[in-house]
């Protein structure tokens, strides 16, 4: 049977001490994606950042599912607010194409795994906001961006029953964890279906009209790549999704 094709959206970043290059942005992805996927039995692609939605339409098109990757804060102008002093650095034409290639996967019905900046970009599409820093705007939060290994768990979710998550990942599994940014008011067509032990969104899936949407505030790629069996386990299912489609067309 064909691997499926996984599309990752890209991120950008200036080229800095390269000499004449200095200054160029350089699109890029982190390894951890392309050997989780490649373990969970996909095919790895990079999406670069685009602003031409018929490029962004034909990224959709070309892949059988789409991770959409994590990357800096995103612009809260996108989700209809000002910046508060927490608010970190962002590039508003990353956080649009992540949208847009949302939007498109969508409309294409492709399986879409969001991780951390993921999870955040589904909720904004669907209607729903974000704290822009955790730590300035909520109370008594615990520690979400940790100082230990990347591939080391450092705080429990509750999982919700009857959730495709539950289906992966026992309840009070540790997760890694580095965000100040999280999902604030939930859009309605997303079910929560894991939280930190401070109410902050962890997990939420959408999976109306044949669609599977799953976005997840920690990193599985990095504790995937690392030989966490249970976390490679939520790529398998992107690729589960993908091959059940394939069989349908």
């Amino acid at each position: 049977m064909r691997r499926p094709v996984i599309g990752i959206s890209g991120n950008l970043t200036p080229i800095e001490n390269d000499g004449v290059f200095t200054g160029n942005l350089r699109q890029y992805i982190h390894t951890d994606y392309t050997s989780s996927v490649e373990r969970a039995g996909g095919i790895p692609l990079l999406l670069p950042v685009s602003d031409d939605p018929e490029v962004i339409r034909s990224h959709a098109r070309l892949c059988d599912g789409i991770v959409l990757s994590g990357g800096a804060d995103v612009d809260p102008i996108l989700y209809g607010e000002e910046g508060i002093q927490g608010q970190g650095y962002s590039m508003r034409e990353i956080d649009v194409y992540d949208m847009e290639l949302f939007k498109a996967a969508l409309e294409e019905k492709k399986p879409v795994l969001g991780i951390c900046k993921g999870l955040q970009i589904i909720n904004i599409c669907f209607g729903g906001t974000l704290y822009q820093d955790i730590p300035s705007q909520r109370e008594h939060c615990i520690k979400h961006t940790q100082n230990t290994e990347r591939y080391q768990g450092t705080h429990r979710i509750r999982i919700k029953e009857d959730s495709v998550l539950a289906g992966l990942l026992p309840d009070g599994t540790f997760v890694n964890s580095w965000h100040h940014q999280a999902v604030k008011d939930v859009s309605p067509r997303l079910t929560v279906t894991a939280t930190a032990s401070d109410g902050i969104v962890e997990a939420a899936e959408y999976m109306e009209e044949g669609q599977f949407v799953m976005g997840v505030q920690w990193h599985p790629e990095m504790m995937a790549s690392c030989g966490n069996k249970e976390q490679l386990g939520i790529f398998r299912k992107l690729i589960e999704q993908c091959v059940s489609l394939e069989g349908k067309r």
